[in-house]
């Protein structure tokens, strides 16, 4: 591997993600003071922490949106196959499409609320940054349902989530 600015704590370097390496030299690049818990979503959701003196602690995969709906649908014996739609600020389904949909969305949003929540309070200055996510659902979960702010988002404490 190539030198990079990045330190990468990571004990199998060579299997790291290229993707996941260049969005945290973006991140370095665009917030080099902070500490930055990187959020992508794309066939699968990575958390990754990178710290402000440019180690990458590590990370996390876990299933994207898709393939959540998709396996529910295949490994149960009548759940239906379903797709992203807005939700809004509905958090219960009523019915088993959105409940399937916001089952697996407001889990996903989460998920990532309980990372920013735990790591918060280990490292100072914690920002979180999106990549390759849909901008209504961050929006939608982080905004309080104003849909149209553009990302990256960017978290300045757990409780007041802010867009950029």
């Amino acid at each position: 591997m190539s030198k990079l600015p990045i330190h990468l704590s990571y004990q199998t370097p060579e299997t790291l993600g290229q993707d996941r390496i260049a969005a945290l030299l973006r991140c370095l690049f665009l917030h080099p003071e902070n500490n930055i818990l990187l959020v992508n979503a794309g066939s699968c959701v990575t958390i990754d922490l990178l710290e402000a003196n440019g180690t990458f602690l590590g990370g996390n995969i876990a299933p994207g949106m898709k393939m959540r709906w998709k396996a529910m649908h295949e490994f149960t014996g009548r759940l239906p196959l379903v797709e992203f739609a807005e939700v809004g600020d509905q958090v219960l389904g009523n019915d088993t499409t959105s409940a399937l949909r916001l089952g697996v969305i407001k889990g996903i949003l989460h998920e990532i609320r309980g990372y920013f929540t735990e790591l918060h309070s280990k490292y100072s200055f914690l920002k979180m940054r999106y990549d390759r996510w849909r901008r209504t659902t961050v929006d939608s979960s982080f905004q309080n349902g104003n849909y149209r702010r553009a990302l990256p988002c960017v978290a300045r404490s757990q409780s007041n989530f802010n867009c950029k």
